[in-house]
């Protein structure tokens, strides 16, 4: 049976992989307002696919955590529980006591705080298959918008029998409310199973690469905006950025060798 840790870990693990693109697609969004003129349309599509694939993506994930996954906690309950509260140090003239203690009793909030949130009906000590149920059902409540959207704009575009009226494709903003609001979830089981925490963080590297992908689409190519910006005449002193490419890739059997 797979462990509560190893449970968590591979939903973590899914979850960061989808969230790659959101990471990627938030800068660019910013960098290319509504009504941009696009010069590298091919690209842009790359863009738009990989915004509809992040939508498919997360809203499959969802399906899956929320009908079937989540079944998995009812083989852990014994460690879904409330925990309790510390004692106080003693002798009361021990400094370091009194500290330990200090951090015990955050925690110890921590937890309870954590596991109201998950389990807000609970009245034991140890969540029960019904606090189980409670959960999966939030976590649908959550997903139905980008499910729909999923499932009425991305995934079945030309199979109007499947289509629902009315529905709109979920914006970069709500996605990322979704990817919180789940990633908060993940967060308090892992707090309250394994007294840790998972940090969701951007990623910042990915803006660099957001303004390339922009300057791309705007310019139609690199070499095409070096060639704007006046960066090359074609001398062997001041050459072209198609002709520093060629030679780069000449000489070199793969990037990593830098």
């Amino acid at each position: 049976m797979t462990s509560l840790e190893e449970w968590l870990s591979d939903k973590e693990r899914k979850l960061l992989t989808i969230r790659g693109r959101l990471d990627l697609l938030k800068p660019l969004q910013a960098m290319l307002p509504p009504g941009t003129k696009m010069r590298n349309s091919q690209v842009y599509f790359l863009v738009v696919d990989s915004y509809e694939m992040l939508v498919i993506d997360l809203a499959s994930f969802l399906v899956a955590l929320a009908n079937k996954d989540v079944n998995g906690l009812n083989n852990h309950l014994s460690q879904l529980k409330r925990g309790k509260r510390p004692k106080g140090p003693s002798p009361a003239r021990d400094p370091d006591k009194h500290i330990n203690h200090a951090f015990a009793e955050q925690d110890y909030h921590a937890r309870q705080q954590a596991f109201g949130r998950l389990f807000p009906d609970c009245a034991g000590d140890h969540a029960q298959q019904e606090d189980v149920r409670g959960l999966a059902e939030r976590l649908r409540n959550l997903s139905k918008r980008c499910i729909e959207s999923r499932n009425n704009v991305h995934a079945h575009r030309y199979e109007e029998a499947k289509k629902k009226k009315g529905v709109t494709a979920i914006a970069l903003p709500e996605i990322e409310t979704l990817f919180v609001e789940v990633q908060s979830i993940l967060n308090d089981l892992r707090h309250i199973a394994a007294n840790g925490h998972l940090g969701y963080g951007d990623i910042p590297e990915k803006t660099q690469v957001a303004m390339d992908l922009r300057d791309i689409i705007l310019h139609g190519t690199i070499g095409g905006f070096c060639m704007k910006l006046g960066l090359g005449d074609g001398r062997v002193s001041d050459r072209y950025y198609w002709q520093l490419r060629d030679e780069y890739y000449a000489t070199h059997d793969s990037p990593e060798e830098d």
